[in-house]
């Protein structure tokens, strides 16, 4: 998350591509550990609502970014939807650092399975 808000307020355009180069690496391995904290955490009869919610809130996120910062901009600036974004990143990394616990149920789960990832994957 640190890198995204570098990201947002980079001095040079170096720097720019360089966090968003980080934030691309990152990003897209984001969604499949979601969905595997998801899996680990709630019962199999919650999970189908539970991943109904979680990619609303993805596709919500952009159809709604667009019109939400073309107003931002207009209204501040151009440059007023990355502070924004800055701000909300910030107090959303703060909420979670303050009221998240670990997730470690996972693990007790994989010490019985031993650790040779193939016969997992065999049954899987």
């Amino acid at each position: 998350m640190l890198v995204r808000c570098f990201a947002q307020i980079a001095p040079t355009y170096e720097l720019l591509l360089a966090a968003r180069i980080v934030t691309g690496l990152f990003g897209g391995v984001i969604g499949a550990i979601g969905m595997a904290i998801v899996t680990d955490i709630f019962e199999i009869n919650q999970r189908g609502r539970v991943f109904g919610f979680t990619q609303m809130g993805f596709s919500a996120s952009q159809v709604l970014g667009i019109p939400i910062g073309l107003w931002l901009a207009e209204k501040w600036g151009w440059n007023s939807p990355f502070y924004v974004i800055v701000v909300i990143a910030g107090l959303m990394g703060v909420i979670m650092f303050m009221k998240l616990q670990p997730v470690t149920g996972h693990l007790a789960l994989q010490k019985g399975q031993g650790s040779n990832a193939l016969p997992h994957l065999w049954n899987t």
